[in-house]
């Protein structure tokens, strides 16, 4: 099985900053209070931040649009029901329609200010739509 990293890839569309350190995912980490998966973990020392497919995942780096900590952390602000050990991998630009992810790779859904819904899929196949 092919990994998210190697999907994300062979995307037509794809495009990345490039990765980062483990310190920063670190640092990210402890800013956020939280862990990030070992799939997203990958996906940051590998790329960054991604567009794939016609998704912007959120990742590290100096923009704060697609940057996971503000990301995340004005995402929170705006929905008080997301649970404090899930980080945001995409705002979808649509209809207020988020993406999140917890650390076991769990992937959820939000609507606006709803709660967050489990996705019953994992990270390649969001990505593969």
């Amino acid at each position: 099985m092919k990994k998210f990293t190697d999907i994300i890839k062979d995307c037509e569309d794809y495009t990345a900053i490039g990765g980062v350190s483990i310190e920063q995912i670190k640092s990210a980490e402890e800013e956020l209070g939280l862990v990030f998966s070992k799939e997203y973990k990958e996906f940051l020392k590998e790329h960054g931040v991604a567009c794939a497919n016609g998704h912007e995942f959120l990742g590290i780096c100096d923009s704060g649009r697609l940057n996971i900590i503000d990301g995340t952390l004005k995402a929170k602000k705006k929905n008080e029901n997301i649970p404090e050990d899930m980080y945001l991998i995409e705002d979808v630009g649509i209809d207020k329609i988020m993406t999140w992810q917890n650390a076991k790779g769990e992937l959820f859904q939000t609507v606006g200010k709803e709660k967050p819904e489990k996705l019953e899929i994992k990270l390649c196949e969001y990505v593969e739509g």
